[in-house]
């Protein structure tokens, strides 16, 4: 089923399903168990070329000076909090994931 342009005025998801990070109308089994018919592989999106240039860009337009931005480190190591913080004035905490646990060191808030 294609994606309506109603629903994806950016066309995220369009740029998604043609590199092929938007798998949909398939049997997915979700890694808590669940099911379902569709996946967005985002760290396979940020990959290609532009692309989280284009993202951390809207993102960008309700962010104001002085904000902090709490960001974890994706898969492909691109942290959009960074980009949007560089953008915008604003400030990035970069977390880590440690024992499953997202979390920053203390001296970073200074």
């Amino acid at each position: 089923m294609p994606i309506l342009a109603e629903h994806d005025p950016h066309k995220i998801l369009g740029d998604m399903e043609q590199n092929g990070s938007y798998v949909g109308d398939k049997h997915i089994v979700y890694k808590d168990g669940t099911h379902g018919d569709k996946y967005l592989d985002k760290d396979k999106h940020l990959s290609q070329p532009g692309v989280a240039e284009k993202i951390c860009a809207l993102f960008a337009t309700d962010i104001t000076p002085g904000t902090i931005i709490i960001s974890p480190e994706t898969r492909s190591k691109v942290n959009l909090g960074e980009r949007i913080a560089q953008m915008t004035g604003a400030t990035c905490l970069s977390t880590q994931k440690i024992l499953d646990v997202h979390s920053f060191h203390p001296e970073d808030l200074t």
